[in-house]
């Protein structure tokens, strides 16, 4: 199955009425709740009626998302907290293969040169200029025309970039020493 964050619990609606003790108080609502029965949730307590998207405020009937004491749909927790492709910008879903670069998540398809548009692998060299992914091949074609236009602003225009071959999970580190990696004939 698919794991879930702390921040985030898909909660089950079903048998979760319980009998309503006196002076026991909605999440929802912060109202004490007098009705017969109650919904417990996530080790809190809720009116029926209170049980809704705090989105789109739609009924949750079967299933619902938990965060920051609010309950979501799953249409609409996707489009407030999902993480997005720093390639396409769009949800990723949990249960998805990604690829990583710094801070970014990439859709594997996404995960590509912007010049020649090659997809990268695991274990490709690349770099990550401006947001953008570059294959080592391209990079260095671009830095060997900007040393042919200025070599003293070469360095200047692409800063110290993080070159690296993506180790087990694709996870990419910048290596202690980045500047002059790549050199410019």
């Amino acid at each position: 199955g698919t794991r879930t964050p702390p921040h985030k619990q898909m909660l089950g609606l079903g048998g979760g009425h319980s009998p309503a003790m006196p002076g026991s108080v909605c999440e929802g609502c912060q109202r004490v709740i007098s009705d017969r029965f109650l919904l417990r949730l996530n080790d809190s307590l809720w009116h029926e009626q209170c049980v809704q998207c705090a989105s789109c405020k739609e009924p949750l009937e079967t299933t619902c998302f938990y965060r920051d004491k609010k309950l979501y749909c799953k249409l609409d927790y996707e489009k407030l907290f999902a993480v997005k492709c720093g390639g396409c910008f769009e949800a990723i879903a949990p249960s998805e293969f990604v690829m990583r670069a710094q801070k970014s998540v990439y859709h594997l398809s996404c995960f590509c040169c912007c010049v020649c548009e090659r997809q990268l692998q695991k274990g490709d060299e690349f770099v990550l200029k401006e947001g953008q992914l570059l294959c080592k091949s391209d990079y260095e074609k671009e830095r060997e025309l900007l040393s042919l236009v200025s070599p003293a602003l070469s360095d200047s225009v692409i800063p110290a970039a993080p070159h690296c071959p993506m180790p087990q999970g694709g996870l990419c580190h910048k290596p202690p020493e980045a500047r002059g990696r790549y050199s410019s004939r």
